[in-house]
């Protein structure tokens, strides 16, 4: 290994070995540290909400506790030992994410503003309207919001609207849209031409 390297070249210095060993080390854990840090600035904002709150009270310290021991590490000639609180870390994230026995959250916890909407004039998203219709407007927020179980686990919103019905809407975090906004736009299509196709055709196949 390198640090056996080192430790094995005559011509360096017990400090110089020392020296070269440490910043082999965190040459080594440079990538992980920043990306941690970066969790850690986003993390450990002033919390908004109850679910932001929860988060810190039981990662936060855990988080600062990691890079610590990366950027310090007490042992860097045993590089495994600076892994195992970033191993931990990680087995405590996916044992939450697997003891999740429903995928619900609560519009309650997870942004109160929201739940709290109640008779607003804000115009319901994503609605084309023209001065011969009826403008609808949010009336409230379904209070469960259902996380869908594939990889990015995009979430489920209802809104209720003025005109007493319902309007889903599908959140995904961190993700290009304009894919699913193309395949929307092509499922509506082929809806639109198969509806004409139907109304045309006196067997009523497609």
């Amino acid at each position: 290994t390198e640090v056996t390297k080192v430790k094995n070249n005559a011509n360096l210095s017990s400090e110089d070995k020392e020296k070269l060993i440490k910043e082999k080390h965190r040459i080594i854990f440079e990538p992980i540290v920043y990306v941690l840090e970066q969790l850690n600035q986003v993390t450990s904002a002033k919390p908004e909400t109850p679910h932001e709150v929860s988060f810190q009270t039981k990662f936060q310290s855990i988080i600062t506790d990691v890079i610590d021991k990366l950027k310090n590490p007490a042992n860097p000639e045993i590089p495994q030992e600076s892994w195992a609180p970033l191993k931990q870390f990680q087995i405590r994230l996916q044992q939450k994410v697997n003891k999740r026995t429903s995928y619900i959250l609560k519009m309650s916890d997870i942004s109160p503003v929201l739940a709290e909407l109640k008779n607003t004039v804000i115009t319901m998203p994503g609605l084309h309207t023209n001065q011969r219709t009826v403008r609808v407007t949010i009336k409230s927020v379904e209070n469960n919001v259902a996380i869908l179980p594939t990889k990015t686990r995009p979430k489920k919103l209802v809104f209720y609207g003025s005109d007493g019905k319902a309007y889903t809407y599908l959140f995904k975090g961190l993700e290009d849209l304009h894919l699913d906004e193309r395949i929307m736009q092509l499922l509506s299509i082929t809806n639109t031409m198969m509806a004409r196709d139907s109304e045309n055709n006196d067997n009523q196949t497609y």
